[in-house]
């Protein structure tokens, strides 16, 4: 008799604590500033952050990946926008305050609709 064994790649899906103790190294980023918003309560900016990881997201943790908390030099809680077939390759967004003012951020802002407008 032959026993095989499962990996945890081969279900379905992961615990959330497995999720949240699954962790992979950057060997690549690339991060842009896309959008520039000003509210009432805050001037924020949204970036987007382009990553290779060296280890792809195991597909049975993708139920519980909506977020990812990156650590130094990037930091924070980014959104997970799109992911590659291969889950090695992820697309992420975050808001942002920022130290500029309101006026800076509507300068930028206009900046950013012009450029999309070339």
């Amino acid at each position: 008799m032959m026993k095989t064994k499962i990996s945890l790649q081969e279900t379905t899906t992961a615990t959330i604590e497995e999720t949240q103790s699954w962790s992979s190294i950057v060997l690549n980023d690339k991060l842009t500033l896309e959008h520039v918003a000003v509210d009432i309560n805050t001037d924020r900016v949204q970036y987007h952050l382009h990553l290779e990881l060296e280890v792809p997201i195991p597909e049975a943790y993708l139920v519980h990946a909506e977020y990812m908390t990156l650590t130094w030099p990037v930091g924070g809680i980014w959104k997970i926008m799109n992911l590659s077939d291969n889950n090695r390759k992820v697309h992420c967004m975050s808001w942002r305050k920022t130290e500029m003012d309101h006026v800076e951020v509507e300068e930028l802002a206009k900046k950013r609709r012009l450029g999309a407008q070339l």
